[in-house]
């Protein structure tokens, strides 16, 4: 028999096969679509769909999202999250898991060490170790990844960058102190490592306000800042945006470039109008 044509190797990346339906299934859950404005939202999109004027579109100009979503963004992470960015600091993707992959493939080459939290998202380590990354683990307790073991892995190798989920942890759910968050700050500075900040589930808060993203702080460009609407409106909807310093982000664009050459601006477009209108802001 023949080999096959394909690259062989890659197991890291298969899931466990269900061979029977589940009774009972545990995953990262789904949002209410019942409390999000859907309707507007498909009202907006099924304009724009009617819209020949927006037909005419270069789409090949508009690989790092459409520029109303862009600009929107500007306010939005500003409001929320207490960002300070501009339109070429802003890339929007199919999904968080298409920034998580642009930007490992950015930062990392084989035999790079990643730290990431014990339990962590298993996908992301996924991508990591499919590009040869060395993941180095540090635990997570109560109030999330532990910085002294972060430090400790940096005293033994050279850290390239640090994959972290600050709030509501994968699959702990536990948020990560402010104590903490300034230290991985200072750490990051000592050892010249990137933070890549995955805060799939920012919007996701009830009894008090979220504690402001490490990227909200003053970090001299070093952390990535990643999100998504797919949490808060549907899981259906695949928007997700990445935040970095203007050169990193074109090069992500770049990148994305060759995986898609644009995402569904009709929906970036729409998402952006009840944006600017004040119709949604993430909660």
């Amino acid at each position: 028999m023949a080999a096959p044509f394909y690259v062989v190797g890659k197991g890291n990346m298969r899931l466990p096969a269900l061979t029977v339906p589940p009774r009972l299934i545990i995953d990262d859950g789904h949002p209410d679509s019942r409390l999000a404005p859907l309707e507007l939202l498909g009202r907006e999109y099924r304009a724009r769909l009617n819209n020949r004027g927006g037909r005419q579109q270069v789409y090949a100009t508009m690989t790092a999202g459409s520029p109303r979503m862009r600009e929107a963004m500007v306010g939005y992470l500003a409001d929320t999250r207490g960002m300070q960015a501009s339109v070429p600091n802003i890339l929007i993707t199919h999904g968080a898991q298409m920034s998580i992959y642009i930007a490992a493939q950015l930062l990392l080459r084989p035999g790079d060490a990643v730290v990431v939290g014990e339990p962590g998202y298993y996908v992301a380590t996924q991508v990591f170790e499919n590009m040869g990354a060395n993941l180095l683990r540090a635990p997570v307790d109560e109030y999330g990844i532990d910085v002294d073991a972060v430090e400790r892995l940096c005293r033994g190798k050279i850290v390239r960058m640090l994959y972290l989920v600050p709030h509501h942890h994968h699959p702990t759910t536990v948020t990560l102190s402010p104590e903490r968050r300034m230290r991985l700050l200072e750490i990051a500075e000592k050892y010249n490592f990137a933070i890549v900040e995955d805060d799939y589930d920012y919007d996701f808060h009830y009894s008090s306000s979220p504690y402001l993203p490490l990227a909200a702080s003053g970090h001299n460009n070093r952390v990535v800042y990643i999100g998504s609407f797919s949490k808060s409106l549907s899981s259906s909807i695949r928007v997700g945006f990445m935040v970095g310093p203007e050169a990193f982000i074109l090069e992500g664009v770049y990148l994305r470039r060759l995986i898609e050459l644009r995402g569904d601006n009709h929906m970036e477009d729409a998402l952006a109008e009840l944006i600017r209108n004040g119709m949604w802001d993430g909660t």
